[in-house]
């Protein structure tokens, strides 16, 4: 009901169409930088996957960024480049958060959720699967963390509370509780074999709590320690507003 609210599509809609037109690249599959002096150059940082569930991207968008999350550009063995490896011109190994040699913590983490929403819960576990790698060599999570090896740079931050991206991923990716602004709430887990038998307990939701138990063939659902739900995966658990 907010009056402004149209005011707000129409500029949205006026940015989301002269990104499009003036800097994507479908030959790189990635939107373009655009300087003071007119000129587009590329430039592959990973901030640009922040717009993977904005909303905005075309399914071709979105393969074509998702296309570059893998080995030898943007995925290393603890985690992400902050640019990728494949950009020659800008990547680098001194500023690891945004420079190229690794990453803020909690970027990854916050990919990872993205690509749950996606879909794409092979490539999440992949990238959430690097990340906890960083359990077995920091006593707590540093702001930056090298890419190729466990380690993170010394003239930043050493302590950054962004555990949250990785909750998020796990609740709303792994887990799959989703809830909507009607009131409802969907389950809908992704499972991976590493896994084993998974358990997330206590999750409090409109005066209701819920419990997901996931197994290699389905999960089963607890709501208020009572069975609600026994499912394969794929198969959503619908719970509407009490």
């Amino acid at each position: 009901g907010d009056p402004d609210a149209a005011q707000f599509d129409r500029w949205a809609g006026q940015l989301q169409d002269a990104m499009n037109k003036d800097l994507w690249s479908d030959a790189d599959g990635w939107f373009l930088n655009l300087y003071p002096d007119g000129t587009r150059r590329l430039v592959r940082s990973y901030h640009e996957f922040e717009l993977l569930d904005s909303g905005m991207l075309s399914m071709s968008q979105q393969r074509q960024l998702i296309g570059h999350l893998k080995e030898g550009e943007f995925l290393g063995p603890y985690g992400m480049y902050s640019m990728s490896k494949a950009d020659l011109t800008h990547w680098d190994q001194e500023d690891a958060d945004f420079g190229g040699g690794g990453q803020y913590a909690g970027e990854p983490l916050r990919v990872s959720e993205s690509l749950y929403r996606l879909g794409q819960s092979e490539l999440a576990w992949d990238i959430l699967a690097r990340c906890t790698r960083w359990a077995e060599h920091f006593p707590y999570i540093p702001q930056s963390i090298f890419a190729d090896f466990p380690g993170n740079t010394q003239v930043e931050m050493p302590l950054e509370i962004s555990a949250g991206g990785g909750v998020q991923a796990i609740v709303f990716g792994v887990f799959g509780l989703r809830p909507h602004e009607d009131g409802s709430l969907e389950i809908l887990p992704s499972y991976h074999h590493e896994l084993g038998q998974a358990r997330m307990t206590g999750y409090r939701f409109r005066g209701h709590t819920y419990d997901v138990v996931m197994g290699p063939w389905d999960y089963q659902v607890y709501r208020d320690n009572k069975l609600a739900a026994k499912n394969t995966y794929g198969q959503a658990a619908e719970f509407i507003k009490p």
